[in-house]
């Protein structure tokens, strides 16, 4: 199964230079930076529809609690003509998505909102309003699955999240219990997770479930899903040691050690071999 490196490398090479440096991030050279309207820098795709092209308009995006952060949301509406799904427990934040829905089906700003200067520019995208589902809920564990079970594939493709601690936990675990992996998971952490244990664990836990941090700026964390479950590589039956899984990352270092030093070690005598000029006796020669 291709990776989403894979995916985006086959429509953009990196260069040779990054090919080269094997501790070189591998997603750096097809990310961009996008500003929140509080100025926040969020990391992002640069080329999403490279991802996303199979699905297109009926790629599944569910933002949770999208404020400051709309943009990039229209962003990703305009560019891949698929739904926003917007689901929040705030009155102010459906009251924002219901005045730039307004603004898009008039193709222009209201008398009533003229003195709203981040409604500059949206009447001119190329959105229709009917995609844009805005719905208030509350939140509870079983919150994503029920949205996305009466959607086409019952699936969940971007996920982007920006809210309380209680949010992003409760959105961010439920992914494991539903079985949802989302290819791109956009997350604001409301507390650095080296600095806080709740934010730590989910973080993690991500991780650990197949996610890679490809980067992130600030608060903002960019996740992509590519299927590599490490609670999958040991036993949780083991007795014989603290935590197995820490016992097998520990062996396998050990094993790539071991096979670095036999590496160097043929790689050293092929050339000592190579280098020395072997007499042969002349009693020896026929």
């Amino acid at each position: 199964m291709a990776s989403p490196l894979d995916t985006v490398q086959s429509v953009n090479t990196l260069p040779a230079e990054e090919v080269a440096n094997p501790d070189a991030n591998p997603y750096a050279q097809h990310l961009k930076s996008v500003k929140t309207a509080a100025g926040e820098e969020m990391p992002f795709l640069k080329d999403l529809w490279s991802f996303f092209s199979s699905k297109g308009v009926k790629t599944n995006f569910f933002s949770v609690n999208p404020d400051a952060s709309f943009g990039l949301d229209l962003d990703i509406c305009e560019s891949l003509g698929c739904p926003i799904r917007v689901l929040t427990n705030s009155e102010a934040i459906e009251t924002k998505w219901s005045i730039i829905a307004a603004t898009l089906k008039a193709r222009a700003i209201a008398p009533e909102n003229a003195d709203q200067a981040w409604l500059e520019g949206i009447q001119k995208r190329w959105i229709l309003p009917r995609n844009l589902i805005i719905k208030r809920t509350d939140f509870q564990w079983s919150t994503l699955a029920t949205e996305a079970a009466a959607l086409e594939g019952n699936r969940v493709d971007m996920l982007k999240i920006e809210g309380s601690q209680e949010e992003e936990r409760t959105f961010l675990y439920s992914l494991t219990d539903c079985g949802f992996r989302p290819g791109v998971v956009l997350v604001r952490y409301t507390y650095d997770p080296d600095e806080n244990v709740p934010s730590m664990l989910v973080a993690g836990h991500l991780q650990m479930i197949g996610y890679r941090l490809v980067e992130c700026k600030g608060p903002w964390f960019l996740y992509l899903f590519e299927d590599t479950c490490f609670y999958d590589s040991c036993s949780w039956r083991t007795t014989t040691c603290q935590n197995p899984l820490s016992k097998y990352i520990a062996g396998m270092a050990f094993v790539e050690g071991l096979k670095y030093v036999e590496e160097r070690t043929v790689a050293s005598v092929s050339s000592t071999v190579d280098s020395t000029s072997v007499k042969i006796p002349s009693q020896l020669k026929k």
